[in-house]
């Protein structure tokens, strides 16, 4: 691994970690966004669901837009539009402007996290790329985690605005050096699928909605139920469309590919189990223990910490031969079920170290294999095809 090889890495790392950071960096200080903006719990949220939404409608366009401008200039579009986008975030005079900057931020993301992956996994030979998606989950991981915490002592020592400003140099910084050290290459593409990119968002916009705002409007209120048929019957028509065309804006195609499918699946799997801990933890540490904010993100970072940690580690044994890819997995399961477990143990009277240690296995667990799950999903696809089970694999 040669010095050009690590910085390219470096900052490939930190652009997707400061666009993962700000999943979870914003959501500490909506509150005071409320009271500048004076807004309504009901209007507020929709800083956090529209990111969330354009992200994942501007993800599965990397597959045509990778081609369009090649690898890099797709990533780089990514970040530019993210730290333009914190700018205009950060200055934000009202609500509207808010939303529409975290619009547009979140399209960024969309645009840079699938590229990210598919540009390390490029970057690096077929016997390192156990590291290169090590490397890939170490800022999966550490950006989501630390935003709590970060954002909580930029809001309490600065200004609430410092979650947006802090991106700005970090941006300007993958802008530059990623355009002086990363070759780009563009390809022949196809026509690229309106229709089907209409038919996605009209999906993951209503599913996104209802999903966020169920709770208050209520399960079975006409906009959440209408909003769940019109997702489920966009999806349908999505779904058909896209089997039928020559240039899909999501290529279906890929799940026949067994190592592909069985791989996206057990991710999606372990994915929703971490999310659900990562859900009810919060409300264990501030809810039923009374736990300061900062101090909840303190205790949530040294798993998602061991995990991006292990990652490396794990990425690295793998790629030298000390574990098999199975081996890395069946051990990761193993660790991530017992760690699964040991939260049931979580009660109302146990120290801060004490909850850590039960959380640091099942970060454990997770970094063994995640990355190894992530390096069989790409297997030795290139191009096109790397781009798409890229993007597919991040919605």
């Amino acid at each position: 691994m040669n010095i050009r090889q690590v910085a390219i890495s470096v900052f490939i790392v930190a652009g997707m970690f400061m666009t993962l950071l700000d999943t979870t960096i914003v959501d500490i200080v909506l509150p005071h966004m409320m009271s500048a903006f004076r807004a309504e719990p009901d209007d507020i949220q929709w800083v956090v669901i529209s990111y969330m939404i354009a992200s994942a409608i501007a993800m599965p366009v990397v597959g045509w837009l990778g081609g369009k401008l090649g690898h890099r200039n797709t990533y780089l579009l990514g970040i530019f539009l993210f730290t333009i986008m914190s700018v205009v975030c950060g200055f934000a005079p009202n609500l509207e402007t808010m939303i529409l900057g975290r619009t547009l931020q979140g399209i960024g993301e969309g645009l840079a996290v699938p590229m990210s992956m598919a540009l390390l996994f490029e970057l690096y030979p077929p016997e390192k790329r156990g590291t290169a998606m090590g490397l890939f989950a170490l800022g999966a991981t550490f950006g989501p985690s630390i935003g709590p915490t970060l954002g909580g002592y930029l809001a309490q020592y600065l200004s609430w605005r410092w979650v947006f400003f802090v991106n700005i140099l970090p941006g300007i910084l993958v802008l530059y050096f990623l355009t002086l050290l990363l070759e780009n290459k563009t390809e022949k593409v196809g026509k690229f699928d309106f229709f089907g990119l209409l038919l996605l968002s009209v999906t993951l916009s209503s599913l996104i909605t209802a999903l966020s705002k169920g709770n208050d409007w209520g399960w079975k209120d006409e906009k959440t139920v209408v909003l769940f048929y019109l997702s489920a019957v966009s999806l349908i028509v999505f779904l058909w469309r896209e089997t039928g065309i020559e240039n899909p804006v999501v290529d279906l195609s890929l799940l026949k590919k067994r190592f592909y499918s069985v791989s996206v699946a057990t991710l999606t799997l372990f994915g929703m189990g971490v999310y659900a801990s990562y859900f009810l933890l919060p409300i264990y540490l501030e809810k039923l223990r009374n736990f300061p904010t900062l101090t909840s993100g303190e205790i949530l970072f040294f798993p998602a910490m061991t995990t991006g940690i292990v990652s490396v580690i794990a990425g690295y044994l793998v790629d030298k031969n000390f574990i098999s890819k199975k081996q890395a997995i069946l051990l990761g399961t193993a660790i991530f079920t017992v760690g699964t477990y040991l939260q049931t143990g979580l009660d109302l009277y146990m120290s801060k170290l004490q909850i850590i240690g039960i959380l640091v296995p099942w970060g454990v667990g997770m970094g063994f294999f995640f990355p190894v799950l992530s390096q069989i999903s790409l297997g030795s696809l290139k191009d096109e095809a790397l781009r798409h089970a890229s993007s597919l694999q991040n919605l």
